[in-house]
């Protein structure tokens, strides 16, 4: 390190210093050379650090200078990083910060591991405690988490890991919910995190109470209880409580645009806020008879849900979202699989439900009755079964068998809408991939499954269309 108050002697030594190094550096042996070139490439690095934490230091707390405070983040200089989270902790305030910034800046600290970075204040930290007064909601309305809802998981991951989540004693999630006039996304989303962290938390001290024993067993035990107890206190008391409640937010995603009155959003196209309490469910408890028959119900309901869709001012319905998944994505799909799947435990149980829905579905379609859109509905579920069966042979001996489903999907592939066509070729790969797992199913279905692509693939050539 550089002594300032001899700086000239500082300049000398190293002046001479380098001198000897430029010598060694092209002397006749080898190793002499690797270690002059080795010493002269790490000095050249520790003033060029310095040279750039000094900089960051005196940036000016500017829009056109916060990008390049950022990208000094993942400088490989320890001090540049450290000078870094200072000046953005100190100099710029969270709201002048683009929400994109904000992101990126919490994605950045997350993931930064150095020990010497990190013993600075976090920001995380630092805008909870001094531009969100201590309120973890306030500080996830600032990462727009509809967009960036993994950042703002891990956010909140590491918030309640660090123990700065606080919950008011009587608290329960449906207060949160009772003004329709607030987005809700970043409250859904915190009691969604809150809650797995409180579960996570009494299953780790619970298992740890099991390995130990005496006075430190007891400890264990009664922190897992504690968690048990908040979670209770804070989930909705039963669950029809807990359907009632998502059933809100499903009614509530029928409006009409105030500015486009031309065009009204129809349906069941889960809300970011609606998919965080669906996954909620996991949580809750449908060993009791009464309470997995009210929760099959709101499956069954979830399944028979039209896709959401926009009718324009011509009366045409457009589908809302990628036209594959129920609900409009993957997300949304999985968090209705999932809850299926924990109402509907028992091996084979989850499979026989929803081809019982998928044979009510196929009705009008069998009928030549069906519009595209009662198509698309039907194939949405199809694809929801072939991605979450834990098995081929579930689905055998079921009210629809293997060859017959497969069947069906035919028809819809060779529909004159494309994006039928589109669900209907992707539910053809899924049955492709999940008898690819190891089913031992009759050899004829492989046969007529791989007749059924030749088949499509040769129409497809023959009739010119361009397909998506």
């Amino acid at each position: 390190r550089r002594d300032d108050s001899n700086a000239a002697d500082s300049d000398a030594f190293l002046e001479q210093f380098l001198s000897f190094l430029l010598v060694a550096a092209v002397s006749a042996n080898k190793t002499a050379r690797f270690h002059a070139c080795q010493i002269i490439s790490e000095i050249d690095y520790g003033l060029f650090a310095g040279g750039s934490k000094t900089l960051v230091l005196s940036l000016p707390p500017l829009n056109v200078t916060a990008a390049a405070v950022i990208d000094c983040m993942l400088d490989v200089s320890e001090s540049v990083r450290r000078a870094a989270y200072c000046v953005l902790a100190c100099k710029f305030p969270l709201q002048s910060l683009s929400i994109k910034m904000r992101t990126v800046i919490l994605k950045r600290e997350l993931a930064d591991c150095s020990t010497a970075v990190s013993c600075v204040k976090p920001l995380k930290e630092e805008w909870l405690i001094r531009c969100c007064n201590g309120y973890p909601i306030e500080l996830l309305k600032y990462l727009d988490v509809e967009t960036y809802e993994s950042v703002g998981a891990s956010v909140m991951d590491a918030l309640l890991v660090s123990n700065l989540v606080k919950v008011k004693d009587g608290q329960r999630i449906q207060q949160f919910f009772l003004s329709s006039n607030e987005k809700r996304e970043e409250v859904a989303l915190y009691w969604r995190t809150l809650c797995r962290h409180l579960q996570k938390e009494a299953q780790e001290k619970g298992s740890d109470a099991a390995a130990t024993m005496g006075a430190e067993a007891v400890v264990y035990a009664a922190e897992a209880s504690d968690s048990n107890d908040l979670l209770d206190k804070i989930l909705p008391a039963t669950v029809s409580d807990f359907v009632r409640l998502i059933k809100e937010h499903f009614v509530a995603g029928s409006f009409q645009l105030f500015d486009m009155p031309h065009l009204t959003i129809l349906g069941a196209n889960y809300c970011c806020e609606s998919r965080q309490l669906l996954l909620l469910g996991a949580m809750l408890d449908f060993s009791d008879l009464t309470n997995r028959k009210v929760a099959s119900a709101f499956v069954h309901e979830l399944l028979q849900r039209p896709l959401g869709h926009e009718v324009d001012e011509n009366g045409n319905k457009i589908v809302i979202g990628d036209g594959l998944n129920l609900g409009g994505d993957a997300e949304c799909a999985s968090a209705v699989s999932e809850f299926a799947k924990k109402v509907h435990a028992t091996a084979g149980e989850f499979e026989e439900v929803i081809l019982t829905v998928i044979e009510e579905l196929a009705w009008p379609c069998r009928e030549r009755t069906a519009d595209f859109f009662h198509w698309m509905h039907c194939l949405a579920v199809i694809g929801l079964l072939l991605e979450n069966a834990t098995s081929f042979r579930w689905i055998q001996g079921k009210t629809i068998e293997p060859a017959e489903l497969l069947q069906s999907l035919l028809l819809p592939a060779k529909h004159i809408d494309l994006d039928v066509q589109r669900a209907a070729k992707n539910c053809l790969g899924l049955f492709g991939l999940l008898k690819r797992k190891g089913s031992q199913g009759p050899s004829s279905i492989r046969v007529v499954a791989s007749k059924a692509f030749v088949d499509l693939v040769t129409w497809s050539s023959g009739s010119g269309q361009s397909h998506g």
